[in-house]
């Protein structure tokens, strides 16, 4: 099975928990990180001792990333728009409980799901 590539979206206290946590597991890498405050999160993979990009939108990660999986590490208020952008991508999503803040916007997700072969 080939490596699995993971973009963060979001590189807050969450993004880099998941980071340091998916370093560790074989058969995965970062292929990027996404954040509203690129600088911060550049300064941050440098003192992580990584070498990533950096984006600071979700379509350019995904336009200039290979990642096969874009794991959601965003405020609550944020998931349904990154998820469902990613699931249109055709990417798998792994998104930060809870997934939505509202029953429509789970459903929206839900929707865009569907729509693909992707897991979420």
């Amino acid at each position: 099975m080939k490596n699995q590539r993971v973009l963060i979206v979001g590189f807050g206290f969450m993004g880099e928990m998941h980071v340091q946590a998916l370093a560790g597991i074989p058969g995965v890498e970062i292929a990027g990180i996404v954040d509203v405050v690129p600088q911060a999160a550049r300064d941050k993979v440098v003192r992580l001792g990584l070498a990533l990009p950096v984006f600071d939108r979700l379509e350019m990660g995904l336009r200039e990333t290979d990642a096969t999986i874009v794991n959601v590490c965003l405020p609550t208020d944020q998931h349904a728009n990154a998820s469902i952008q990613a699931l249109e991508a055709g990417k798998h999503v792994f998104c930060e409980k809870p997934v939505a803040i509202s029953l429509p916007e789970a459903r929206r997700i839900r929707t865009a799901h569907r729509k693909t072969a992707a897991f979420f």
